[in-house]
């Protein structure tokens, strides 16, 4: 079972007549990443989560042949960034996120191909 919490920080820089911002994000101990969103009042995603491959195999019902797949899964943050409408000298940002974790993994029967 992995869980971990992601202590995050998050710094936007800009100003109420930029057409962006400079968004760095802090997740755990990692080094900063920086994204530069634009306003203009669309959903922009930052996705700074990890990549994983993983090795499946299963019987298909129908068939009963042995079905075997390679797959992805990622676990991190995801960040969803809107501009909001402007109030007076500010630029309001809304922000959004999602953290995504493997909580198990569990063997199951061992198959020819897996």
């Amino acid at each position: 079972m992995i869980k971990r919490l992601l202590p995050l920080l998050l710094v936007i820089a800009g100003s109420a007549e930029a057409s962006q911002a400079q968004v760095s994000v802090v997740v755990g101990t990692n080094e900063p990443e920086v994204f530069i969103v634009p306003f203009d009042g669309q959903a922009h995603e930052l996705d700074i989560r990890d990549s994983h491959r993983y090795h499946a195999a299963f019987v298909d019902p129908a068939t009963k042949r042995e079905i075997c797949r390679d797959g992805e899964y990622k676990t991190g943050l995801v960040l969803k960034l809107r501009s909001l409408p402007i109030e007076g000298t500010e630029q309001p940002i809304e922000v959004l996120g999602m953290v995504s974790a493997l909580s198990a993994i569990n063997d199951g029967a061992k198959l020819k191909c897996g």
